[in-house]
């Protein structure tokens, strides 16, 4: 989440700062836990962008989204995420897929092919 509050939140990067937010404030069965304590003292102190989505108490499991990002090699990339729980744990595997015959698709081809 450090990237994501590294710099200015414009467009599609507010509504994903947003929805990371309520999903790291849905995690608060742990309010006690040093390592989320930690993140929020720190993404505060160092955006004001973070400490005003906290202090909105927005809460949201995330269970689907949309990333954009650009990688140096594959480019433009607009991937699905799908979040599922690992029963029995507080993991979650996340899954990135691409829209078969896209251009995400492509990069994530040249990615694996090397």
């Amino acid at each position: 989440m450090r990237w994501l509050f590294s710099g200015p939140l414009e467009g599609d990067k507010r509504a994903l700062a947003r929805r990371c937010v309520a999903d790291l404030r849905a995690s608060g069965r742990y309010p006690e836990d040093p390592a989320v304590r930690e993140i929020v003292a720190e993404l505060s102190a160092a955006s004001p962008e973070f400490a005003a989505l906290w202090a909105a108490r927005e809460v949201e499991v995330q269970r689907t989204l949309t990333k954009r990002a650009v990688h140096p090699v594959a480019g433009e990339l607009e991937l699905d995420c799908e979040i599922l729980p690992v029963p029995g744990t507080d993991q979650r595997v996340v899954l990135y897929t691409a829209a078969p015959g896209s251009p995400s698709r492509r990069g994530l081809e040249l990615l694996r092919d090397g």
